[in-house]
């Protein structure tokens, strides 16, 4: 059976997906899921800043507006970040993606 080796650990060629280990597809998911938990907090807390309280009179515009900015701020720094992180992943599948299907049409020629 074929063997890949990935930074001195060898691992059957057949328990890749893509390229990669299982695990490390399970951790590119992990990381999509934290993120999304992360765009729901800054979402309700920007929207809670953006509501009007009668209990919170002491609040002013202009800090509620501050906070509005700041987490904006760290929402676009993350979408950054993760888009960055997702978009090098997609590239290294497609990669791989592309490399088997040229393997299997390579394979098929020869079957002929």
């Amino acid at each position: 059976m074929a063997t890949i080796d990935t930074l001195g650990a060898s691992a059957p060629a057949s328990s890749l997906i893509l390229g990669k280990h299982p695990e490390d597809i399970h951790s590119i998911i992990q990381t999509a899921n934290e993120a999304l938990s992360w765009f729901d907090h800054l979402f309700r807390e920007i929207k809670k800043q953006a509501e009007f309280d009668h209990d919170d009179r002491h609040a002013s515009l202009a800090t509620k507006l501050t906070t509005i900015a700041t987490l904006s701020g760290m929402g676009a720094h993350l979408s950054f970040d993760i888009g960055q992180y997702v978009n090098m992943e997609d590239k290294e599948m497609e990669s791989a993606l592309n490399k088997s299907e040229s393997q299997r049409q390579r394979a098929a020629r020869e079957l002929l």
